[in-house]
């Protein structure tokens, strides 16, 4: 499965690595290609630091879809499942949808999801998963997470806090 993802980031480059550079500014052109050759030389971890801040500066779906090509190789499922939705929500050109639609339904059942069921909601109630405030809409719900333990704390003004990894 590694080398069909080292050939989809050469053909992705091949389709949008030099159009899509071209539009962007040149801070965020720079992170891509920073990216890029991360990726080759086998730098997982700073070449998806590099796509993402490439994305927060100027989001493209080319950026958003190598981006989710190197969270896949990083076995972080579903942060690359949700970058290319976001691609797939941003492309106009039918070959960059095609691929964020492939790579995301190639993914979609291999995700984990974390369920977290509220039995009794009281008021001011905040549920937290490694310390980030989960919105009340996803409770009761799967929702897909990359692959790991997490620590899930619940709060609520004048009860005790519950916690478990």
């Amino acid at each position: 499965m590694r080398n069909d993802l080292r050939f989809l980031t050469f053909v992705i480059a091949m389709l949008i690595g030099a159009p899509a550079a071209r539009a962007q500014n040149a801070a965020a052109v720079q992170l891509f290609e920073d990216g890029q050759a991360k990726m080759k030389a086998g730098d997982l971890d700073g070449a998806c630091a590099a796509f993402a801040e490439s994305n927060r500066l100027e989001s493209r779906a080319g950026t958003l879809i190598n981006l989710g090509m190197c969270l896949e190789q990083s076995e972080r499922l579903a942060s690359a499942w949700a970058a290319y939705g976001d691609a797939l929500a941003r492309a106009k050109d039918p070959a960059k949808k095609r691929i964020a639609e492939t790579r995301r339904a190639a993914l979609e059942p291999r995700l984990s999801t974390l369920h977290i069921n509220v039995n009794a909601p009281v008021d001011g109630l905040e549920v937290r998963r490694d310390g980030l405030l989960l919105e009340q809409a996803s409770l009761g719900h799967p929702v897909p997470v990359d692959g790991g333990a997490y620590t899930i704390v619940a709060s609520a003004p004048g009860h005790q806090p519950w916690s478990t990894r």
